[in-house]
């Protein structure tokens, strides 16, 4: 989650099994104005579209694929 997510830009990270801090994170979330909202929702989305585009991600996994395959053939 942690390259997903710009604290407080695109979202919000809160400790691992820790419930008070996830309630008190929802909570501010639904304050949020209309305004604020609508700006987290358009960085998380442009975020997601730059970093996961299916493209993307194929190439990155091409390249990785094509990584191992090169330092088995040079062992």
């Amino acid at each position: 989650c942690r390259e997903a997510v710009a604290e407080g830009i695109n979202g919000v990270l809160v400790p691992a099994k820790d419930p008070r801090e996830l309630a008190n994170e929802l909570c501010r979330m639904m304050r949020l104005t209309d305004e604020e909202y609508r700006n987290l929702s358009r960085a998380a989305r442009d975020l997601a579209e730059r970093r996961f585009d299916e493209q993307i991600v194929i190439d990155q996994y091409v390249k990785f694929v094509d990584s191992i395959l090169q330092a088995r053939s040079s062992a």
